[in-house]
Order: C-alpha cells, then sequence, then structure tokens
C-alpha cells in the first residue's frame, strides 16, 4: 500500500493533547503539557527504528496541536518519514506516540507550454 503524500513545505504534523498520565489517572498540574516535540525519521535511512527519532522540532507551546513540517529545524528531502510527537511536561516527557508514516514530496514547477517547432 502506498504512503499518503505530505507536502514538506506546506503540511503539518496534528496531534490530540493528552488527558491522563501514564498511570491512567486524569493530568494534574505537574504532568499537564508544558509543550511538543514533533520527531521524524527516514524510512528509507539504515538503522532507522521506531521510537528513535533524529530529526526533532524545537519544543511547542503548550497550547499547539499541530506543528508545520517546515518548522523544523531541518532540511528535509523527498523522502518517506515517520513523524511521531511526544509531550513534555515539568515531570518529564511522555513516551513518543504511534507513528504515522508518508511519502514528503517538495513541489516542482508545471510542465512548459505552448511548445512549438519552427
Amino acid at each position: 500500500m502506498a504512503l499518503p503524500q505530505v507536502s514538506l513545505s506546506s503540511g503539518k504534523v496534528s496531534w490530540t493533547p493528552p488527558t491522563t498520565d501514564n498511570t491512567g489517572a486524569a493530568l494534574v498540574p505537574a504532568d499537564t503539557p508544558t509543550g511538543y516535540v514533533v520527531g521524524l525519521r527516514s524510512l528509507t535511512a539504515v538503522g532507522s527504528a521506531a521510537g528513535t527519532y533524529p530529526i526533532q522540532s524545537p519544543p511547542t507551546a503548550a497550547t499547539a496541536v499541530s506543528e508545520a513540517l517546515a518548522a523544523i529545524n531541518a532540511t528535509l528531502k523527498p523522502d518517506d518519514y515517520a513523524a511521531s510527537v511526544q509531550a513534555q511536561s515539568a515531570n518529564g516527557p511522555s513516551d513518543w506516540a504511534s507513528e504515522f508514516q508518508f511519502t514528503g514530496v517538495l513541489p516542482v514547477p508545471n510542465a512548459p507550454t505552448n511548445v512549438s517547432v519552427s
């Protein structure tokens, strides 16, 4: 099955914030997310493994529910990627979320028009 294509220049990673902690209890102020980190890994890189994200965004705002791929401080090239998100808190980071896999694409120009031969 082909991976969905996502523009590296206009795509974004989105998530639903957690409402419980790792014990299943409702979040309290100490473990409320203070921000999120988006992690990416190339699916074609040698040694690429789920749970290891060598490309990471700077932490987002605590209220963020998405991050533009273009905002990640890396030059992303067309490739197959896996994306995940990790919540940050005063008590430490969460585990990485389940991955979303996609093919990152960049825009290319349209074909020339009005071609003729004289």
